[in-house]
């Protein structure tokens, strides 16, 4: 009697074949990490514009002939920035304190996988400046 062939499963060695395995989920996700905070490149442009068409209201509020245009310029650079120290303080502080804490996690894990790899030294990369 012929036996049946029965294809054992391997074990996952990488973390891409764990997301596979659950369906493509972020690697956050897997290991019960916070979701990383948003890319803050455009709040950061944002600002920047924001900075920059204050400028250019009031350099032309500097260059304006009537009090009127002054005050209407002027006006005009405030709105421009009405948000911004909130944007700068509020927001951007608590997305950093995010981020670092989404660093922590991860760096946590890492620490964790390190030590139970039996050989941490195999990563050591130190470069000495």
């Amino acid at each position: 009697m012929a036996r049946k062939l029965v294809k054992r499963q391997d074990r996952i060695q990488t973390v891409r074949g764990l997301k596979k395995k659950y369906g493509d989920v972020p690697s956050h996700f897997l290991f019960s990490i916070k979701a990383p905070v948003e890319y803050q490149c455009p709040l950061i442009d944002d600002n920047i514009d924001k900075i920059t068409i204050c400028k250019e209201k009031l350099h032309k509020a500097f260059n304006a002939k009537s009090l009127d245009s002054k005050n209407a310029l002027i006006s005009a650079a405030m709105f421009a920035i009405s948000d911004l120290e909130k944007n700068l303080d509020e927001v951007t502080r608590n997305n950093f304190v995010e981020l670092r804490e989404y660093a922590k996690e991860w760096k946590k894990l890492a620490i964790e996988v390190l030590d139970n790899s039996g050989h941490p030294e195999r990563y050591v990369n130190i470069k000495w400046k």
